[in-house]
């Protein structure tokens, strides 16, 4: 009678109901569980895209002090600005699954590559500036100071960007304590 009674109980439309809904949610939890993985994979991809534009950087700003140094020329073409913004955005939706190491490197990446646009603007800035005092034929005192801090600008830029290729490379190789333990040599080079 007992057995009965239990196949009459799960006979029901309510019991139905329930057990299709639980499935249901089982099913979008688990999705959503498997969709912010995929998330911080892809915050690993962007890493390393960011990785590669930080090497095309290095070129661009080799490729200007040497138009500068050897050639007396100069390029107020702006630089490419890092992705960022996509990684925050992304970073925001894994909080809880990426360990602490990696929130900091992440955290300490992102600071790197918003440091190294603004170095570059400035030099971009230093570029135009110098272009619009040869226009008008300012002398070489005036232009020096502002060709001199546009070198500065882009010898920084080089020098960091290669700093900032290792530390994405650390990342993406699942190794993010070594960006948390980078220790920057200032003035030591």
């Amino acid at each position: 009678m007992c057995e009965k009674d239990m196949w009459d109980f799960l006979n029901n439309s309510a019991v139905g109901a329930f057990v299709g809904a639980f499935s249901a949610f089982l099913l979008v939890a688990a999705t959503d569980i498997r969709r912010r993985y995929r998330i911080r994979k892809l915050i690993t991809f962007l890493i390393s895209d960011n990785r590669d534009l930080a090497r095309k950087k290095i070129e661009s700003v080799q490729m200007n002090l040497a138009l500068i140094k050897e050639d007396k020329k100069i390029s107020d073409s702006p630089f490419m600005r890092f992705s960022v913004q996509s990684i925050k955005d992304y970073q925001f939706q894994v909080l809880d699954i990426l360990n602490a190491n990696q929130k900091q490197a992440l955290e300490a990446l992102i600071y790197w590559m918003e440091s190294i646009d603004c170095v570059l603007a400035e030099a971009t800035k230093n570029a135009t500036n110098v272009k619009a005092l040869v226009k008008y034929s300012a002398s070489e005192d005036k232009t020096g100071p502002v060709i001199k801090n546009y070198i500065d600008c882009l010898e920084e830029s080089e020098k960091n960007l290669n700093y900032l290729v290792d530390l994405c490379g650390f990342y993406v190789s699942g190794q993010p304590h070594k960006v948390v333990e980078f220790y920057h040599p200032v003035g030591n080079e």
